[in-house]
């Protein structure tokens, strides 16, 4: 329901900036906005809107359609004019396996494709979530139309990536806050 004001508004800055502006984001760290808020309790912390397994990926979906419908009305109207880019930032704490076990690996991967493949794959690979999500997450996680696939796949002239740190992972039989049903620890990293 927010989308036809959300175009509204990118369009009067692609218009009144876009002569200056040649690098344009939009959104930054979608995953901190949507999980961490509604998924951990953290601000805005609006009690309707925080059942973790939901609506953290209600939010996500409405990002990145946000973001696709940006991108196409920057390409349609304004690209070609004013010579810019748009893209997405993401962010991303990198996992690697804690053991050379099939199922810590199995556990890093999965712990990167929830944080930075949730918003990047639409994107940057098939113009849907990764399958690993889909597997775990099921209904919960929201559907998109062919149409929307279509403007999500490709709408970034730029990859944008704030990396924050490491964790070692392992295998969890409990899916943990995040569902990937992993352990994260900093045992024997060195801290910077």
């Amino acid at each position: 329901e927010i989308l036809p004001n959300w175009q509204h508004y990118v369009d009067t800055c692609f218009r009144l900036f876009g002569d200056r502006v040649k690098f344009w984001i939009t959104f930054n760290e979608a995953w901190s906005a949507t999980k961490l808020a509604s998924g951990s309790g953290k601000a805005p912390s609006i009690k309707p809107f925080m059942d973790p397994l939901k609506d953290p990926y209600i939010a996500g979906h409405n990002i990145l359609n946000a973001h696709a419908a940006a991108v196409d009305i920057y390409r349609r109207k304004y690209q070609h004019k004013q010579k810019g880019m748009v893209g997405i930032t993401n962010n991303l704490d990198w996992r690697e396996p804690k053991t050379d076990t099939e199922e810590d690996i199995a556990a890093a991967e999965r712990a990167v494709l929830f944080q930075l493949g949730w918003f990047s794959e639409p994107i940057f690979g098939n113009g849907d979530y990764p399958t690993e999500m889909r597997a775990i997450l099921g209904d919960v996680l929201p559907s998109f139309t062919d149409e929307e696939k279509r403007l999500l796949k490709g709408s970034a002239d730029f990859f944008g990536l704030n990396n924050y740190g490491t964790g070692w992972v392992s295998a969890s039989k409990d899916p943990q806050w995040d569902y990937t049903y992993a352990t994260v620890s900093h045992e024997g990293l060195v801290h910077g």
